[in-house]
């Protein structure tokens, strides 16, 4: 029921930090911050044509490992458009490891997809504010899956240009507006 409709990307591929960080506050948010990633990452798969999703599996958050399982399910005829990351962004592997990978594989494979980072937010004293992973990662903070198409578009813009332009071609050939009346304004 909540697919993004008009969603940017057809083949993505998906990590969710599963990490003991995730469960949140024992009191205000248990599990709030994993069933919001959780939920996110079904949203992105039922909107996607095609997804691929891995999930780090220890207690520690290794996402640089998760990074390399997401790389190796990738089908070679069909590469991803996008990778999205949900994580709360704090890596125990090493900090800033994630970054390292990326960074490499980009330079080494040539190619530069868009990332994104998506952080659960699940309250007021974050200030929406969220631990970036790395340079060539796009972050974005949600408490909700429905805020993540409107920030995908305003990141396109600084990220991926032709993807932006592209769409917003195809909201105006889908807006039902007829122009009327020419409406001159005098300054």
């Amino acid at each position: 029921k909540k697919k993004i409709v008009g969603f940017f990307y057809s083949n993505i591929g998906i990590i969710v930090d599963d990490s003991i960080s995730m469960t949140g506050n024992k009191v205000e948010s248990k599990n709030t911050p994993r069933a919001i990633a959780d939920f996110t990452a079904r949203v992105l798969m039922a909107s996607a044509e095609l997804a691929t999703m891995v999930k780090t599996d220890n207690v520690f958050t290794d996402l640089a490992t998760s990074f390399i399982e997401l790389l190796k399910n990738e089908n070679p005829a069909k590469p991803y458009d996008a990778i999205f990351i949900l994580t709360d962004g704090y890596e125990n592997a090493y900090d800033g490891l994630t970054n390292e990978v990326i960074s490499i594989w980009q330079a080494e494979s040539g190619r530069n997809i868009p990332m994104f980072q998506i952080s659960p937010i699940t309250s007021a004293e974050m200030g929406a504010n969220v631990r970036k992973l790395g340079s060539g990662v796009v972050t974005m903070a949600i408490n909700n899956p429905v805020a993540l198409q409107p920030q995908i578009t305003a990141r396109l813009l600084e990220i991926d240009t032709k993807r932006w332009l592209e769409t917003q071609v195809l909201a105006l050939e889908a807006t039902n507006v007829k122009r009327t009346k020419k409406i001159s304004i005098n300054v």
